[in-house]
């Protein structure tokens, strides 16, 4: 898994908050006080590959892939069934 580190002190309070908010919900792997003087924090970079490898653990680059894929075309899908029946609410047609 890929990960980012950063100065605590650095982070925006908001920022501070989506990320303990998503390490509490299992999303992200947080971990704070690192570094010789302990004011650096390290997480994952918050992709959807590094999301899937959280969730289902290790998986060979092949099922990684096509279940990413698989991801996609449905995400795609459910765009193009919202898009099209609501274009009338944007567009004159």
């Amino acid at each position: 898994m890929s990960l980012s580190t950063f100065k605590t002190k650095e982070l925006h309070p908001l920022g501070s908050l989506f990320l303990k908010t998503l390490s509490i919900f299992g999303l992200v792997h947080l971990r704070s006080g690192i570094g010789e003087d302990g004011e650096y924090s390290e997480c994952n970079n918050l992709t959807i590959i590094n999301l899937m490898l959280k969730i289902f653990g290790p998986m060979h680059e092949r099922s990684l892939v096509m279940s990413l894929l698989s991801i996609q075309i449905l995400c795609s899908g459910v765009a193009f069934l919202i898009r099209y029946p609501l274009a009338w609410v944007f567009y004159d047609i």
